[in-house]
């Protein structure tokens, strides 16, 4: 808009929640999960609908992931307070049903965060947004989706 310049302050998914809700922030732009809870204090503008994924290092396994008993016995990153935080907290019975180890969750404030833990070996999976994950291990070595 003419006569407004947008303050940019980049900041971690909890962060930009818990501002939206105080006020502090007028508006957040990131890939958002829209979930009814968050209907109830936060209006959405969605542009694209994306789910999620996972990277891992390019010499670990598995070496691909299309069910979250994959991931019993291993550390997994995510971003803390996302919608990737209750997935596998929701599916936890999946490892023993399968008469394997949980998997370890590892929550982190900031993304950048979660692709260095994977990347020095403190987490063997990361689970985020398709779209940001992709993007990511396309600057990332040593990294794949």
């Amino acid at each position: 808009m003419p006569g407004i310049e947008p303050k940019r302050e980049p900041a971690g998914f909890e962060a930009t929640r818990d501002a939206l809700d105080s006020g502090r922030y007028d508006f957040g732009a990131s890939n958002f999960a829209v979930t009814d809870e968050r209907r109830e204090t936060i209006d959405f503008a969605t542009r694209i609908n994306d789910g999620q994924g996972f990277a891992t290092r390019k010499d670990s396994r598995p070496t691909k992931i299309t069910d979250l008993a994959q991931p019993c016995g291993l550390n997994v990153a995510t971003d803390a307070g996302a919608t990737f935080e209750a997935t596998p907290e929701e599916n936890a019975h999946a490892c023993p049903d399968a008469d394997r180890k949980a998997y370890k969750m590892r929550t982190h404030n900031e993304q950048g965060a979660n692709r260095s833990s994977l990347q020095q070996g403190r987490s063997d999976i990361a689970m985020s947004t398709i779209n940001g994950l992709r993007y990511a291990v396309t600057r990332q070595q040593g990294v794949r989706f």
